[in-house]
């Protein structure tokens, strides 16, 4: 089991160059042996929203990254199938669904999600679009509902369906309400609505093309499972290995190959550290060493 501090001492012992940290250069070593040892080409997409000093929306899924997926794959040997290494807190809808399609259609729906840590919101999405999902002990996913403004659209739904319940009882508190909805521009509510009916939809078709082909009950467990806000609470919640399991979810544990959790644990903490050092905010990059990254 790799331990943190190796990995330090690793990129500590080596010696840079002109065109790559001593980091990049220990991390793609390391994204070079799990495809010698899966024979999978591999794809990360790592963000490094958990190291800023406060919130950033250059570090979530975005449009510029539909060209940067391009850079990445464009030279890989497609007939390899494809292991893409998820650590992500989500991003545009649109995004993904473009995304999710695009590497399906080049890697003959033969794409496997990797998710050492967390993989939340719209990254849960891809992970479960795949065929299946490698995850360890120390893996999460997250609730799939999407939010606006920092809120849960389901929330905004909620509220309103509240308020006309309420005015309708009592037609006094309406006032009370005006104020409460008052922050909600014409149209925000709608679109509320149609941000969740998008996530459901993604998430619906892809389980139907790869993980839950001819497996209709499965599906609508684990639609139901990702989309419930109520029970959740919080779309920050982490879905763990286990509970993936227990709703059908089509796991592989990272645990019962001792040689890919060493390789898949060892590039986390080459990331981390990446971020750490460098104050990058992503890092796209294959195991040929071809790569963008953002500060």
């Amino acid at each position: 089991m790799p331990r943190w501090q190796e990995i330090v001492n690793e990129v500590s012992m080596t010696t840079s160059n002109d065109k790559e940290t001593a980091e990049d250069i220990v991390r793609r070593s390391y994204l070079k042996k799990l495809f010698e040892l899966t024979g999978r080409n591999v794809i990360s997409y790592y963000s490094g929203w958990l190291h800023l000093s406060k919130p950033s929306t250059e570090t979530m899924i975005d449009d510029l990254d539909i060209i940067n997926f391009e850079i990445v794959s464009s030279d890989l040997n497609k007939n390899n199938g494809l292991d893409i290494i998820l650590h992500t807190h989500g991003g545009d809808l649109s995004v993904v669904e473009f995304i999710i399609g695009y590497l399906q259609d080049a890697f003959n729906h033969n794409v496997r999600s990797i998710v050492p840590q967390l993989a939340m919101s719209a990254g849960s999405i891809l992970a479960l679009s795949c065929n299946e999902v490698v995850m360890g002990n120390q893996s999460s996913l997250g609730p799939i509902n999407p939010h606006a403004k920092g809120i849960s659209c389901k929330a905004i739904v909620d509220e309103f369906s509240r308020a006309k319940r309420e005015i309708k009882k009592n037609p006094e508190s309406i006032e009370v309400w005006r104020t409460l909805l008052s922050k909600y521009k014409p149209g925000f509510i709608e679109d509320c609505r149609g941000a969740l009916s998008m996530s459901d939809d993604i998430l619906k078709y892809w389980l139907t093309k790869n993980m839950c082909k001819d497996d209709p009950v499965t599906k609508k467990k684990i639609l139901n499972y990702f989309s419930d806000h109520k029970s959740f609470k919080t779309h920050h919640k982490h879905i763990s290995k286990s509970s993936c399991k227990n709703i059908g979810v089509r796991i592989l544990d990272m645990e019962n190959d001792s040689q890919m959790y060493d390789i898949i644990m060892s590039i986390h903490y080459c990331y981390v550290l990446t971020f750490i050092r460098t104050h990058s905010l992503k890092i796209i990059e294959n195991h040929r060493g071809v790569g963008v990254v953002k500060k």
